[in-house]
This record gives C-alpha cells, structure tokens and sequence, in this order.
C-alpha cells in the first residue's frame, strides 16, 4: 500500500453545511476563510476555493494593494446590510483571507483579494516569540535582538548608548569622539565642558572666561590664543595641578594651554598636560 494517495490539488476542499450556502458566500471553517464559487445545498456535498482571486465585499475605508486582508463576520459592507461581514485590513477585526491585489478607495464597495487563507494564516499571526530561538520578548521600546550563543534575546542598549523607540541611538559624553571646536563663549562666558576639543579664544579688550570640571575623566580641552585684542583670565573651579593654581593667563596670540580630565576621589578636575606660554596664579 502507498504510503499516500493524490486526492487534489488543494484549490478546493469537500464541505457539507446544515444550512444552504449561496453562491459567494464567505465561510469560516475553523480559523481558515473560504469561499463558495457555486451554491451549495442544506446538507449537501460541495466544495469552497481555498485560492483564487475574489472581488469581495469592504468595510469603509481605503485599502492599499499588498495590505492584508481579514475576514469581519459581522462587519459592516459599504452600501450593504450592517453586521452581515466585510473584509478589512485591520487584524484584530477578523480571520486572515488573503490580501488585496489591488488599491480600494474609502468608499469603495469591493476589494480585489488573493485568497490565501489556508497558506498564510499561520504567519500572519506569528510573533518573534514564537520563533522556536527567540526567546520570550517583551516587546519593550528601544530595545533590540541579541544572540546568546543558543538563542536570540530581547535587551536594552546597555554601557555608554541609549536606544529610543524610534531607532534613535544616544551617546553619552564619554563615548563621543572629541570635537573639532569648541565655542569661545565671549567675555565674562563659561567655557563649554560637554566635549573635548579646542575653544580658540578671540578677545578685543581685557576679558575673562570661567572653566567648570570636566565631564569625564579622559576628556581634553585646549585653550588657545586665537586672537590677542587683551589678556583673556579663566578662573577654574578648582586647582588645575599639584600646586592648585586655579587662573589661566593668556597674554599673546598663540598662547596655549592643553588639559585634561582626571577623577580625584569623587570629583573630576582638570590637570595641566602641556602649557606654552600661558601665565598659572592661585586666586
């Protein structure tokens, strides 16, 4: 005996109802959507496509080709009876049909559908937790995929990055590389201490600056004499090396003085690593 026989090839299935089916008429059987090309009998022997291309009745609203579509059974069809069933593209309404081969307008009494029911209405309802090496997911924004050497797991963007739930990646200060330029503020201005990179300082008179600590440890800063208009004095907010100088003079152009950030206990502050030219006082 073979272990299988040939019956047919799939485009129908046999099926008996206890009522008379109409010619169109949209059936459920299970959680597969069919549909009778022919009339069938009260407690007759037909059959239902399982595949085909079907004009089928909409509910309000505009439909895109390649939408896919779901079957309401108690949906309200465009210019037909409410509460007698329509196809939609909102899952959550129906059964998984097929889907539209063609654009529909809102107002639209019809939608052109490929039925696929029976192929496709497993996938269509399939998560990434169902995926037998993904792991349980929470679906939780920002986060994203890992592979943990068995499995694929769900986890938040960790260490010096955060990941919003629109796609947008965050450096923190510490991961971002130094910047070009760093903006003079002007007289009497604080020198900006969010990034490392170079603060040219112009002046046209006798100016002062102010520097706060440093973000983060590692971080450079170079203060510079662009142009002498005057002495520029930055005042620190604490000692710059061992001695505790906390003033930086530059008094010509080209003056230059490079630091960086260290931690010292708890705090962070700025330690002298080259000075050319510039003047270092305690105030």
């Amino acid at each position: 005996m073979p272990q299988a026989v040939f019956v047919q090839d799939g485009n129908q299935i046999d099926f008996t109802s206890t009522s008379a089916v109409a010619a169109g008429a949209v059936v459920e059987v299970g959680n597969r959507v069919f549909i009778a090309k022919t009339p069938i009998a009260a407690n007759a022997l037909g059959a239902l496509a399982t595949r085909g291309i079907f004009d089928v009745v909409k509910v309000s609203g505009a439909i895109t080709a390649g939408d896919g579509i779901h079957w309401d059974n108690d949906g309200d069809p465009v210019g037909g009876t409410a509460g007698s069933g329509a196809a939609t593209k909102v899952a959550a309404n129906g059964k998984f049909m097929g889907y539209a081969i063609q654009d529909a307008a809102e107002t639209a009494t019809t939608v052109r559908v490929l039925l696929r029911s029976m192929e496709d209405a497993l996938a269509e309802t399939l998560g990434l937790g169902d995926l037998a090496d993904v792991a349980a997911v929470a679906y939780t924004a920002g986060r994203i995929l890992v592979a943990d050497g068995t499995k694929f797991d769900d986890v938040a963007v960790s260490g010096d990055a955060t990941l919003s739930g629109a796609g947008v990646l965050t450096l923190a200060a510490t991961a971002k590389p130094p910047t070009t330029a760093v903006t003079d503020p002007g007289n009497a201005g604080a020198i900006p201490v969010t990034n490392a990179g170079t603060c040219p300082i112009v002046t046209a008179g006798a100016e002062t600056r102010t520097l706060a600590a440093p973000t983060y440890a590692g971080q450079v800063l170079v203060l510079a004499m662009k142009t002498d208009g005057g002495d520029c004095v930055i005042t620190a907010s604490a000692g710059i090396n061992q001695t505790g100088n906390n003033t930086i003079t530059l008094n010509d152009a080209g003056d230059t003085l490079v630091l960086v950030g260290i931690g010292l206990g708890a705090a962070k502050v700025w330690r002298v690593v080259v000075n050319d030219g510039c003047t270092l006082s305690t105030v």
